[in-house]
């Protein structure tokens, strides 16, 4: 009985012994070959999730510093062209105004010199005319001589072209002479903004005198603003004009907007070896303005590339770049087993990494996009 006892005994030792052996041996063949098995619950309580690699617009990034501008014809400078008084100011600083609107009116007696000496100048011409007219008819007749053609024609020339310059200046002050009669003189002119834009200064006040060269009002047109960015001149044979760019402006958070190459400078500043480029925003943020500093990213080399969340690359102890994959269905399957892969990372553009190397994978390989960390430490301790 007693041998009986003991034989069963050595059995089941062996037995145990044998099952043991043989699940440390599977789990040293599973770590040896870097797989992973685990449960859907496990997998739920880890958050892993999968997704598949997708077709992403990449580029390599030239980075470069800037400032918001206004181009030339995005401001305007207004003064009066005449000398005269402020009589009224129709706008306030900051105010939004359209091409055309009355900004200002000035009255002055030298404004209704320049209208008096207008007509003056129409009337006498008028005579002038008349009898260059009457002296070429007689002189067709042999009546009138050569000599009195000649000085009526001086007069009348001479005439004209004072007629013709008073028109022009007052034009310039936004007085119709069509519409000036000897009892229709306007007393007052008014200024008149040349663009869209917004008041940035007011350099007068009511009652002033004013001279004609004197600066009255700062118009700018916020809607043309530019970008002017400095790029190293090693860069520049990758910029072309419209080419995509990206820009964050300071003081306004770290939101990136869009903005297209216009203008690549023709010369390379020496103390700092880098080209002037120009960019033109595609989208205007809310409250940017000229003087603020740009960060701008140029995309560089554009191209089609399969990708994946950079998350979902993890790296090794030798900094080589690792993607976990499974062949298993994680929605259907009970357990799931996990491989890896070495790849060969790329460009990066908004949170997505371009990678070589996916042609490793199986045509059904779900691509793990988060918690890619926690399988590896796993594996690592199978390894143990």
């Amino acid at each position: 009985m007693r041998n009986q006892l003991f034989i069963i005994l050595a059995t089941v030792v062996l037995i145990l012994t044998a099952c043991g052996r043989n699940k440390n041996g599977n789990n040293e063949e599973a770590a040896a070959s870097g797989q992973l098995q685990l449960s859907r619950e496990q997998i739920a309580h880890t958050n892993i999730t999968f997704g598949q690699p997708m077709e992403k617009n990449m580029s390599d990034v030239i980075p470069a510093r800037g400032m918001v501008a206004l181009p030339p014809d995005g401001q305007a400078r207004i003064n009066s062209f005449s000398s005269g008084i402020v009589k009224r100011i129709h706008v306030k600083m900051g105010q939004k105004v359209k091409r055309g609107q009355v900004l200002a009116m000035l009255t002055g007696p030298e404004l209704i010199t320049m209208q008096e000496n207008y007509l003056k100048s129409v009337y006498a011409l008028e005579m002038l005319e008349k009898e260059y007219q009457r002296l070429q008819q007689l002189e067709v007749d042999n009546i009138s001589s050569r000599k009195q053609l000649e000085q009526a024609k001086a007069a009348y020339l001479s005439e004209k072209a004072t007629a013709q310059s008073l028109y022009e200046r007052l034009r310039l002050l936004h007085i119709e002479p069509e519409k000036l009669t000897r009892d229709g003189i306007q007393s007052e002119i008014p200024v008149i903004s040349p663009l869209d834009g917004m008041i940035n200064k007011i350099n007068f006040s009511v009652g002033q005198i004013l001279s004609p060269d004197q600066m009255l009002f700062e118009v700018l047109d916020l809607s043309r603003l530019v970008l002017n960015i400095s790029v190293l001149e090693k860069d520049i044979p990758q910029i072309s004009v419209g080419q995509n760019v990206m820009f964050i402006p300071s003081n306004l958070g770290d939101k990136p907007y869009p903005a297209k190459v216009t203008a690549i400078g023709g010369m390379v500043e020496q103390t700092a070896k880098v080209v002037n480029v120009v960019l033109k925003p595609v989208e205007l943020p809310d409250k940017l303005l000229p003087g603020m500093f740009v960060a701008a990213m140029i995309r560089v080399d554009a191209h089609m590339a399969k990708c994946v969340p950079e998350a979902a690359l993890i790296y090794d102890e030798s900094n080589n770049s690792i993607l976990f994959y499974t062949e298993d269905d994680p929605e259907k399957s009970g357990s799931v087993t996990f491989r890896h892969i070495q790849v060969e990372p790329g460009y990066r553009n908004n949170g997505f990494v371009e990678v070589a190397g996916l042609d490793q994978l199986p045509a059904n390989a779900h691509v793990v996009f988060d918690g890619g960390y926690y399988l590896y430490s796993e594996v690592l301790k199978m390894q143990e």
